[in-house]
């Protein structure tokens, strides 16, 4: 995975990330959750507690693709994804 096109080419449901690094620490951290919803603007993935968590795509200068992982830089914290099963 190369930019945000080659990752909402690959976004679809049944697909699966992994959140292994959040600056602030996750409930989720190092848990598979799959991917429920894929819109334009946002997508889902399924949460520990069960239910559905929405995030918006990030812009493209604040994320950065190394093979399967996936580094988003917002303001003043870094998520980092692995994504499964690409």
């Amino acid at each position: 995975m190369k930019n945000m096109a080659d990752f909402k080419r690959w976004l679809k449901p049944g697909k699966e990330m992994t959140l292994i690094e959040h600056s602030y620490g996750h409930k989720d951290i190092n848990l598979c959750r799959k991917v429920i919803t894929v819109q334009t603007n946002c997508f889902s993935m399924l949460g520990s507690n069960g239910k559905e968590s929405w995030l918006s795509y990030p812009k493209s200068k604040q994320v950065s693709f190394d093979g399967n992982i996936m580094t988003i830089f917002e303001d003043d914290f870094k998520m980092v994804y692995r994504l499964e099963n690409e």
